[in-house]
């Protein structure tokens, strides 16, 4: 049994990659670990994963933003960043490590040379620019899939080793036959804002057209609410119903998804994609443009599409050839918590500790890491 220590910052909304790391922690647990969270607050979907007897195991340290520093031991310390380039936790993670003498250890979700290579909109590498400073020190980068590594070898130092594995979904809610009953209802999933434009919320407005005629629209996530009465409007010519979902539960996520005939997902960058992995849990087939990693992690269990407009010839014929029962096996046989979890108890073991730093090393991390708190501690106290 070893003991790990999860850094990771948590907002006050859902992120997938807060998610993931959560299954992280739950997947090692139940191989015999011990697993403490330093973060600086409880994700807000902890509530989703009460069924989970290796959750009351999960130790969580609610002073990342403090200067304060755990005292405990450490095998590993794995960092699950986020796109603040201002954020302390990266030099935080570096100086415990060194403490511990322990193996420090990146859970990469995605580089800008992939993400700019497939999203419809592009970012300034300089927010990874605190993931690409952890790697100097890292002994290990862990990724979601083989599509990802391709790109991190060459966006990461050349001396790092990648690893891979396949985050699982919330299997325990995700329950539901595979042949239950399937309305005229299609679950959409989506993000709106201007650094979320790649999630193609712009692209939704046309599928309201004769080919859903009499449907049901189930959005799941926040809309503003200009482009939701835009929803409504274009609604009324085709009398399709528009149902929203917002800040529900995974079991009212779970239980709609279920229900629903298909799922549209037309993202143009996904670092892995759990929507649609999470549609073949419970039999609903997804609509998604030809990423890479969705090709990878759901193979040919989509209906890939180039544009909507092809939706129209080609849905039928795919919706009447789906095999949820079927689909739904392939799936859970290749992505589940126990193949994460011996997965990761195996990469992890295998990860070798930093070299020591040297005083001046130190010294320079002490100061970007003091740096870094105040600055932020100014910009929490202006707000």
């Amino acid at each position: 049994m070893s003991s790990y220590l999860i850094i990771m910052r948590n907002g006050s909304g859902y992120s997938g990659g807060r998610y993931c790391a959560l299954i992280f922690a739950l997947s090692l647990v139940s191989k015999g670990h011990k697993v403490t969270i330093l973060t600086n607050r409880k994700p807000i979907f902890l509530s989703d994963f009460k069924d989970y007897k290796e959750l009351r195991k999960i130790r969580f340290n609610l002073n990342l933003n403090n200067f304060d520093f755990p005292c405990e031991h450490y095998d590993s310390v794995i960092v699950f960043p986020d796109l603040n380039p201002f954020s302390s936790i990266y030099e935080k993670a570096v100086l415990i490590s060194n403490r511990n003498n322990s193996s420090l250890i990146l859970h990469s979700f995605e580089t800008p040379n992939w993400f700019n290579s497939s999203s419809s909109i592009k970012k300034s590498s300089f927010f990874w620019s605190g993931w690409l400073f952890l790697s100097n020190f890292s002994s290990a980068i862990i990724t979601m899939t083989r599509t990802s590594i391709k790109f991190s070898k060459t966006f990461y130092p050349k001396k790092i080793i990648h690893h891979y594995a396949y985050p699982p979904i919330n299997e325990k809610l995700a329950t539901f036959s595979p042949t239950v009953h399937k309305e005229k209802n299609i679950f959409i999933i989506s993000r709106f804002g201007k650094y979320q434009r790649h999630k193609g919320g712009e692209r939704l407005i046309h599928l309201f057209s004769k080919n859903f005629e009499n449907y049901t629209f189930t959005f799941f996530g926040n809309i503003p609410s200009m482009i939701l009465d835009r929803f409504k409007e274009n609604a009324k010519k085709w009398n399709i119903t528009i149902n929203h979902l917002s800040g529900v539960s995974d079991q009212v996520k779970f239980e709609y998804l279920a229900k629903c005939e298909s799922q549209i997902f037309l993202t143009s960058f996904e670092g892995y994609g759990y929507p649609p992995i999470e549609g073949l849990y419970v039999g609903t087939p997804s609509i998604v443009f030809p990423l890479e990693v969705f090709k990878e992690t759901i193979k040919d269990s989509a209906l890939y599409i180039n544009n909507i407009a092809e939706i129209e010839e080609k849905y039928t014929g795919f919706i009447e050839s789906f095999d949820p029962i079927n689909e739904r096996n392939k799936i859970m046989a290749r992505i589940s918590i126990d193949n994460y979890g011996k997965n990761l108890s195996r990469i992890l073991a295998d990860a070798k500790k930093i070299k020591k730093l040297s005083t001046f090393c130190i010294c320079y991390i002490w100061l970007r890491y003091c740096v870094m708190y105040l600055a932020n501690k100014l910009n929490d106290f202006r707000k």
